[in-house]
């Protein structure tokens, strides 16, 4: 099964001033997991880990980047 995009952010800028970084966030579900993966707009930084639900990838957004629930933009249902 493909890995189908199920919420993203297009534009998020980290609240940490001395790492302040514009970054695109998405999650996408593969078939078992969610992945949450987080690019740097610049093309210098790049994140990817493998959540077994949904809920833990949206916590750890929220504790690495500070996004919330209502800044997701739904894409897809899984």
């Amino acid at each position: 099964m493909p890995s189908v995009v199920i919420k993203q952010v297009s534009t998020w800028t980290t609240t940490q001033p001395a790492s302040a970084a514009s970054l695109h966030l998405k999650i996408q579900f593969d078939g078992h997991g969610y992945w949450l993966l987080a690019e740097e707009s610049e093309g210098g930084y790049c994140l990817d880990c493998w959540h077994p639900s949904l809920a833990k990838a949206e916590q750890t957004a929220k504790d690495q980047f500070g996004v919330g629930p209502d800044d997701w933009e739904t894409v897809a249902v899984s």
